[in-house]
């Protein structure tokens, strides 16, 4: 069958619909070249979530050379408007951009750009039950726990001052009721995002596990195995992985680390 560009049928619509299901089968690699090859594009148009897929590839591909140029970029698409969805974004490139660097006072600046970027996405959500809020959620638990092991403020302490939150006694309890919360959500019409968002709040039960819970990965497993049963999708699989191996930098208990390679490993088997 003859490519797009030998039969002369290539125009910005279908280099980008090429982009994005590259993107959706896990090849980042081409899908990143065809989302360049779009914006260079001469004629046509391409929509805000190429540009957001396209970021999102920038991000779980960053490289310690390139760093700032690419953090510049990713930023960049916050100038379109400053929803959840891209704060969400951007928040993920300094969240991710931490690892690269092996002197802790590097990881906390980048950590903390990070938590302030998802605790603006938190409070710009209007639905406390929708991907991108249970996302920026998350997220400002694990990066607040690990700036707290690195000797910076306590977890509970930037939480209570942060407007996101309210009247906190005990983050463990509060995720607790939280994730019990989601349990009782009607989960019958939830898109993949939210689905994802409602595993990944059990991350947090095994962070801040007080008391070891020795049964709790195989719950976190099982709740991945049913979202990617429900709807099955190499690029969020990759992206579950790059989130633990982003856990996996920073964490330093090993029994922690044994859960969390576990919940890797049966996640990386559900890629076809």
């Amino acid at each position: 069958m003859l490519k797009v560009e030998e039969a002369n049928l290539l125009d910005a619509k279908v280099l980008e619909k090429e982009a994005l299901v590259y993107n959706e089968l896990g090849k980042s690699e081409i899908a990143l070249q065809k989302f360049k090859d779009l914006f260079l594009y001469t004629s046509g148009n391409f929509s805000i979530e190429a540009l957001e897929q396209y970021c999102i590839i920038k991000t779980n591909n960053l490289t310690a050379e390139n760093m700032q140029e690419d953090l510049n970029e990713i930023e960049f698409l916050i100038l379109v408007g400053k929803n959840p969805t891209r704060l969400n974004i951007v928040a993920n490139a300094y969240k991710l951009a931490s690892t690269h660097f092996n002197k802790k006072t590097e990881q906390i600046n980048y950590l903390e750009k990070a938590f302030h970027l998802y605790e603006h996405s938190y409070k710009a959500a209007v639905d406390r039950y929708h991907g991108s809020s249970l996302d920026a959620m998350s997220n400002l638990i694990f990066i607040g726990h690990i700036l707290e092991q690195l000797g910076q403020e306590k977890l509970l302490d930037r939480m209570n001052k942060s407007k996101a939150f309210e009247n906190i006694v005990d983050v463990e309890s509060y995720l607790l009721d939280f994730y019990n919360e989601l349990e009782d959500y009607d989960k019958t019409d939830l898109d993949i995002s939210v689905l994802i968002g409602m595993a990944e709040a059990s991350y947090g039960l095994i962070l801040l596990k007080s008391n070891f819970k020795p049964d709790i990965e195989l719950q976190v497993i099982d709740r991945f195995k049913h979202v990617f049963t429900l709807l099955y999708s190499p690029k969020f699989i990759h992206y579950e992985i790059i989130q633990i191996d982003f856990l996996l930098s920073h964490i330093k208990d090993a029994v922690i680390r044994e859960q969390l390679e576990q919940i890797k490993t049966e996640i990386g088997k559900l890629v076809i």
